[in-house]
C-alpha cells in the first residue's frame, strides 16, 4: 500500500504513510482500497453517476466496529471525511459529495 495524500479538516494536504495505512488496514474488517486497486473507479461512484469525485481512500468496512476505527482514525489526523451508508441506504447517500483527497468510510 502507497503513501497517500490527503486533506485535512483544516485544508492542508498531509502525507499518510505506509505504515499508517496499514494500522488502519488492520483495525478494520473490510477492505482499503486506493488509486491502484481494480475496483477502485468503480466502487467511487454514486448511485445516481452525477458526482465524479476521486476520494484519496476508499473504507469499505464490514460492521460497526470497523467504522468506528476508520472514523476515529480520520478523527485522530484531523482528515477531512465523508460515511456513505449501505446501498440499502440509497436516498441518504445522494447528498454525499468527495473531492480529491478526502476519504470515505
Amino acid at each position: 500500500m502507497a503513501n497517500t495524500r490527503i486533506t485535512t479538516r483544516q485544508g492542508e494536504i498531509v502525507t499518510l504513510d505506509e505504515a499508517a495505512l496499514n494500522t488502519l488496514k488492520g483495525q478494520i474488517r473490510g477492505s482499503l482500497l486506493g488509486t491502484e486497486d481494480p475496483e477502485y473507479a468503480t466502487v467511487r461512484k454514486v448511485w445516481h453517476g452525477m458526482l465524479d469525485k476521486k476520494p484519496a481512500r476508499i473504507a469499505r468496512c464490514r460492521g460497526i466496529a470497523a467504522v468506528m476505527a476508520a472514523v476515529h482514525f480520520a478523527r485522530d489526523r484531523q482528515l477531512r471525511f465523508s460515511v456513505r451508508p449501505a446501498a440499502t441506504m440509497f436516498p441518504v447517500q445522494r447528498f454525499q459529495s468527495l473531492n480529491e483527497g478526502d476519504a470515505t468510510c
